[in-house]
This record gives structure tokens, sequence and C-alpha cells, in this order.
């Protein structure tokens, strides 16, 4: 059944791929070389070298959950140091930033954790004025939305 899946979502990354490439290049600078597995647990997951998307995901599931891993990819690689120097949730704050996957990449839905809603939306706007992902965690940081 993984199997089946797996080419299942090949196909649908052919169709929005690209798009999501192009969003984390706009995030990012940058889109990332890391390894792709599909899981059986009902959750996504991912760190600094991988992302797992489960199996049981639709089109529509799989389209938001491969960007919103592949931003937190991003963020751990670009962030991690300067969080924990500045002593920021690493984890809190990369749900906080994938709200700008829905900027850069128009198939993309993410609607993020009830939790973070009003921070998610501080981010937006911060993005929308200076499409700078420093700039957006910067103002986290210094709001302490985090």
């Amino acid at each position: 059944m993984a199997k089946i899946k797996a080419k299942e979502f090949v196909g649908i990354w052919h169709k929005y791929g690209r798009e999501i490439k192009n969003g984390m290049i706009q995030i990012y600078g940058e889109f990332p070389k890391v390894r792709y597995y599909v899981i059986t647990c009902p959750y996504s997951m991912a760190d600094s070298d991988y992302v797992a998307i489960s199996m049981n995901c639709n089109e529509e599931w799989f389209v938001n959950a491969i960007a919103h891993e592949i931003n937190h990819v991003m963020f751990y690689r670009q962030f991690t140091g300067y969080c924990r120097e500045n002593g920021i949730d690493i984890e809190y704050t990369k749900e906080i930033v994938t709200i700008i996957n829905n900027y850069v990449c128009p198939s993309v839905n993410d609607m993020g954790y009830k939790i973070h809603f009003k921070q998610r939306i501080r981010a937006a706007i911060i993005w929308e004025k200076t499409h700078d992902i420093k700039k957006v965690v910067a103002q986290i940081k210094k709001e302490k939305i985090s």
C-alpha cells in the first residue's frame, strides 16, 4: 500500500512541485535537498534532513503537508542557531512562519494550529510588508510572540 501511495505522491509532486520549490526559494533563497518518506502514522513530520508524509493524505492534504514540512526543514537549517542563541522557541516559531506558504504558493492553504492563530496573522502582516523571513523571525523575537 505504501508503494502505491508513494507513486501517487510522485504524480502529485510533478503537478505542484515547481510551485512549492519556487515558493521556498522566495522565502529562504534556496530549496533543500532532503530525503522524503511515506509513513503509515496519521501525521507528517520533518527535521533538518528529511520530510515524512503520512500515506493517509489526499491530494490537497499532500500539497499542504509537503509545503509545510519543507518549510520546517528550511527553518531548521537557517534559524536553529539564531533561535538557540536568542532564546527563541524553535518548535513554536517554525509553526508560526509556515503561514508564509500561503503567500508564495497559490495552491497551498496552510491553516496551522489554532494555538498559533494570532501569531501567524502577525507574521503574515510582517511578511506582506517585508518579504523577508529574517525580519519575520526577528519581529517574532522582538514581540516575544513565541
